[in-house]
C-alpha cells in the first residue's frame, strides 16, 4: 500500500519537524518511508542557473527565486521523481514537502491520479514567526534541512494567508 502525505506551509512553519515526526512514527509501524522536498530540486536548479536569470544568491548559502515559474517546474519534477520510486515495498509512505503562495494553484499542477488517496498536513504559522524561526535555525543549525529563506522572499512571495487556498 502506497501512502502519500503532503506537508504544506510557509518556510519556517514547522513542516520539516512535523515530517520527521511522521517518518519516525511510520518506521515504528514498519512502513518504509521516502522523504521528498521541492527545496532540494529548487536548490539544484539554483546551482545550474549560471546566467542568474532565475535565481540569485542569498545569505547563508541560500537563494532567492527571481523567475516564479521555477516553482511550477520544481513541483512537476517532484511529481516525476515521486512516480519513479519503485514499488518494491508493500508498506511505503512518501512524505512530500513544499511551500507555495497559492496551494490551490500548486496542487492543480499535479495529475489528478497523483493526489488520489493522499493526505495533506497543513502547518499554519504567522509570517513573522516563520521569519524569526528561519533566522534562528541558520544561526544555530540543528538539522541538515534547516535552509535559509530570505526576508525578501518571505515578505513578497509567502506573505499571503494560505488557509483559504486549502478550503473547498
Amino acid at each position: 500500500m502506497l501512502t502519500k502525505v503532503f506537508f504544506l506551509g510557509r518556510p519556517g512553519s514547522g513542516k520539516s519537524t512535523a515530517a520527521r515526526h511522521m517518518i519516525e512514527l511510520a518506521k515504528r509501524r514498519n512502513y518504509a518511508t521516502v522523504y521528498m522536498k521541492d527545496y532540494d530540486i529548487l536548490y539544484q536548479m539554483f546551482q545550474e542557473d549560471r546566467s542568474g536569470r532565475q535565481f540569485r544568491p542569498a545569505d547563508y548559502n541560500g537563494f532567492d527565486v527571481l523567475d516564479m515559474s521555477v516553482f511550477d517546474t520544481a513541483l512537476k519534477k517532484l511529481e516525476e521523481d515521486t512516480l519513479a520510486i519503485p514499488d518494491s515495498v508493500k508498506k511505503k509512505m512518501i512524505i512530500i514537502e513544499f511551500a507555495r503562495d497559492n496551494y490551490r494553484k500548486a496542487l492543480k499542477l499535479f495529475e489528478p491520479g497523483f493526489l488520489h488517496d493522499s493526505y495533506i498536513f497543513f502547518v499554519d504559522a504567522d509570517l513573522q514567526v516563520c521569519i524569526n524561526r528561519i533566522h534562528k535555525r541558520v544561526e544555530t543549525p540543528s538539522e541538515p534541512d534547516h535552509h535559509f529563506v530570505s526576508d525578501y522572499i518571505m515578505q513578497t512571495y509567502y506573505n499571503k494567508d494560505k488557509a483559504h487556498y486549502l478550503q473547498g
